[in-house]
């Protein structure tokens, strides 16, 4: 990873009402890692923060808690800082972003990462654990090929989840009208 991209660590900062800057944090991304659209900005500016604004195409690694994760920030939200419990990624080659994101939230990966994790309580990966991680870039085309494959994937799996409300939903309603 050392290789790949600079790693810098997100902020810490108080947050309240009335702020200008998003601070993203964990409780911000889906189950698809996919930022909420329902966040409102946390922080006010300040002089240190403008070498921690996000740029697109920024990896955030949630690297403390007790579920480790990569998600690519689209500039979905602006001005944005991530908090303290992400490392920022930004990538120094031609490598798709969404490909390392792909990459670190596989299983494979996150048995790996679970790994390299220390505490009991609070676990977490060190930014130079983070940099010894290995992985492999294929051409530009592949790593496109596996970041539209996935995307696909997880719409699938969205839509399985509201079929499956729906069945649900159905069988209740027919059933409660069998009693009546």
């Amino acid at each position: 990873m050392k290789n790949l991209a600079q790693i810098k660590s997100g902020l810490f900062s108080r947050t309240h009402s009335g702020a200008e800057i998003y601070y993203l944090m964990a409780r911000d991304f889906d189950g698809n890692f996919h930022l909420k659209q329902d966040i409102e900005p946390r922080i006010s500016d300040s002089e240190k923060l403008p070498k921690h604004l996000l740029a697109q195409g920024d990896i955030l690694f949630a690297a403390k808690g007790h579920h480790f994760f990569a998600a690519v920030f689209k500039g979905e939200v602006s001005p944005a800082v991530a908090s303290s419990v992400f490392f920022v990624l930004r990538l120094k080659k031609n490598v798709e972003p969404g490909f390392v994101a792909w990459y670190l939230n596989h299983p494979e990966t996150q048995k790996s990462l679970v790994g390299l994790s220390t505490g009991s309580s609070i676990p977490s990966i060190s930014k130079s654990k983070l940099a010894e991680v290995e992985i492999p870039i294929p051409e530009i085309e592949m790593q496109q090929k596996i970041v539209q494959f996935e995307e696909i994937r997880l719409k699938e799996k969205d839509i399985k989840k509201e079929l499956n409300k729906l069945k649900e939903e159905l069988l209740n309603y027919q059933l409660i009208n069998l009693v009546k």
